[in-house]
């Protein structure tokens, strides 16, 4: 039974799993920082921000990939995102891309661990949402843009400080590489939660049927051994004893046997027939050990001193 609930957990989702979307919505594709064009940044400010038609272009790439595009300009001294003037905040090629990418996040404030679920990867989502463009600027309306008012090009350069999505899917959704893998990581994160839902409760019944079987196996031993005991106990022979008065009812040396002794010349007629202490005792021996001996015996059995 406990081996056929352990073959019912479920294990589809793991936390490697997760981890590798999650690594995808900051470093790209592969789940890793690297210098290929269209992995984690794009060739240039225009190929990884959307330019003027981002439907050409590879915007949302990253999530490194798009804050180099809200905080690089062509000098890459822009203050928009460190509060000071960066030093090489420039998207011309993906060699600038990443040295941009490593001075912003050295820059930005560190809050140390959190847990990710999926209630904080929805906040997260919904602030982004509400960060896209500037509903009132006649450019943006028809456009999915990040930041900069009224603007409708992107290219961390000339046209800093913004990323030029491209137009949302047929289904309404936004085609953003890095925003679809927090999705996925959303999804994996709340199948795991449902699992781990499941296995609690199958080890709940694993455990239940641990302690009915201990019980059943301690109640077995116990039981073994009051047997074992019982079995060992001496069992006590009930002995025939014949007391005084049985004697002295004897009035005659012919009725007076064993362990009866007549003595002859006693006054007392009544105490010519008195008990013999010595035989009385040899006689309740024997008695016990007849009586061990015949017990339990068939009639047709009952012979050699049983009656």
């Amino acid at each position: 039974m406990a081996k056929n609930l352990r073959l019912q957990l479920k294990t589809t989702v793991t936390a490697a799993a997760i981890c590798s979307e999650l690594n995808k919505d900051v470093y790209g594709l592969k789940g890793e920082e690297t210098t290929t064009a269209g992995e984690t940044y794009g060739s240039s400010g225009s190929e990884g921000c959307g330019s003027s038609n981002p439907a050409s272009q590879k915007p949302g790439l990253s999530l490194l990939s798009d804050l180099v595009c809200m905080c690089a300009t062509t000098a890459g001294t822009d203050s928009t995102c460190l509060g000071k003037a960066g030093s090489n905040l420039k998207y011309a090629n993906l060699t600038d891309a990443k040295a941009a990418a490593k001075e912003l996040l050295e820059g930005c404030p560190k809050h140390g661990q959190s847990i990710v679920t999926a209630g904080s990867l929805t906040t997260a989502k919904a602030l982004f949402y509400a960060a896209l463009k500037d509903n009132d600027g006649a450019t943006q309306t028809e456009n999915v843009i990040l930041s900069s008012k009224n603007a409708a090009q992107c290219n961390a350069g000339a046209n800093a400080d913004c990323v030029f999505y491209k137009p949302p899917k047929a289904d309404g959704t936004l085609d953003i590489p890095w925003l679809e893998a927090i999705d996925a990581a959303m999804d994996q994160i709340k199948t795991a939660a449902a699992e781990a839902t499941v296995n609690a409760k199958i080890a709940a019944q694993i455990a239940a049927l641990r302690s009915t079987a201990l019980a059943a196996y301690i109640q077995a031993e116990v039981g073994d051994k009051h047997s074992t005991q019982i079995a060992n106990t001496p069992t006590t022979v009930p002995t025939q004893t014949t007391a005084e008065g049985d004697c002295s009812q004897h009035q005659t040396s012919k009725k007076c046997t064993d362990p009866c002794k007549w003595n002859e010349n006693a006054t007392d007629k009544t105490k010519k027939c008195s008990l013999d202490s010595k035989a009385s005792v040899e006689k309740a021996g024997k008695d016990g050990i007849t009586d061990l001996k015949c017990t339990g015996k068939e009639q047709k059995d009952c012979k050699d001193g049983c009656k």
